[in-house]
């Protein structure tokens, strides 16, 4: 009889376990997703000509151009640094990533991949005008325990989206349009989430970048 109760009781034990487990792994993959390149893509548009960093047809080929016959980077779109608070060096670099950057980068994978060179429409069905993307690089899988916001001459401004990619390797933030002083230069912070007396900052002047 004991042998039956202990067995019963084995059962409900590994089962009730195995419940918890699933769930822990369910809503731990849910939080996770949260942070996967996937979690957010702004939709493909690229039709509002006020837009600050809008490119008309001819200025998007010539990037293409560049693109396919020369080796620029994202190093043109690195912010520089403004001041430096922080205690471990964590942050490896920022940079913008207006149209015209993400004109150049896919045009070149794109011809390095493939060998051939795209076209204009094939580029603009990559563009967004709705978000300011800013990607922050940081060493050790840092990104999750950092912060980051706008210093503008009116207020704060905070990315309306943040996605974390390479497991914490790079956090890109989304700002929207309306929210940004195009005609202003601002200053991108970037702060430790558990004591904000550390933290980096850097010069965004929007003009740089278009």
């Amino acid at each position: 009889m004991w042998l039956k109760m202990t067995a019963s009781l084995f059962m409900i034990t590994t089962f009730v376990l195995g419940g918890v487990l699933l769930w822990l792994q369910l809503t731990q993959g849910s939080i996770l997703a949260g942070g996967d390149e996937e979690s957010f893509q702004p939709e493909a548009s690229f039709t509002d000509a006020s837009y600050y960093y809008f490119l008309p047809d001819e200025e998007i080929e010539s990037l293409i151009d560049r693109a396919v016959t020369s080796t620029e980077g994202i190093g043109s779109y690195q912010l520089p640094v403004e001041y430096n608070g922080l205690n471990k060096p964590d942050v490896a670099f920022t940079y913008a990533s207006p149209p015209s950057l993400r004109v150049m980068l896919e045009a070149g994978r794109v011809y390095s991949s493939y060998g051939r060179i795209p076209g204009v429409q094939e580029m603009k069905e990559k563009l967004n005008d709705e978000y300011f993307p800013i990607h922050v690089r940081f060493h050790k899988n840092r990104a999750y325990v950092y912060d980051t916001q706008l210093e503008t001459n009116e207020a704060t401004v905070y990315p309306e989206e943040t996605v974390i990619r390479g497991n914490g390797e790079e956090a890109v933030h989304y700002f929207h349009k309306n929210d940004l002083p195009f005609d202003e230069t601002a200053s991108l912070v970037v702060e430790d989430s558990s004591d904000d007396a550390y933290f980096i900052s850097y010069i965004l002047d929007f003009s740089a970048y278009k």
